[in-house]
């Protein structure tokens, strides 16, 4: 009879700590998919793009990653895409780098120099 009641009072405990963690939570409004954002910028001849945690800028590609030489993204929805893949592996803890295969993959646009 003790152990039902030990572990009934253990199980209220941990309900009690969750729900009171689950609660502060909301009330900071911080959840981690929303705290990194991403931000699309204009630069020279075409786009890049930003990723933010809160206030803090954590990148600004003016460039598209893996790209030999100097190449910006020919379009909002490419830098968009590479964007959203960047914040995707922030999220999940893995190294935000852009592999060619990765642009490949997404069928980035890359012109070349005439």
């Amino acid at each position: 009879m003790k152990s039902i009641q030990k572990t009934s009072a253990i199980l209220i405990l941990i309900t009690l700590i969750l729900i009171g963690m689950l609660y502060l939570w909301e009330k900071e409004g911080r959840h981690p998919e929303s705290t990194i954002v991403t931000n699309i910028i204009k630069v020279n001849n075409g786009y890049g793009y930003q990723i933010l945690n809160g206030d803090s800028l954590l990148i600004e590609q003016k460039y598209i990653p893996a790209a030999v030489g100097i190449r910006h993204f020919v379009s909002r929805k490419d830098a968009q895409l590479v964007a959203e893949l960047v914040k995707y592996k922030l999220l999940k803890g893995k190294s935000p780098a852009i592999s060619a295969q990765e642009l490949n993959d997404l069928n980035i646009t890359i012109l070349m120099p005439q």
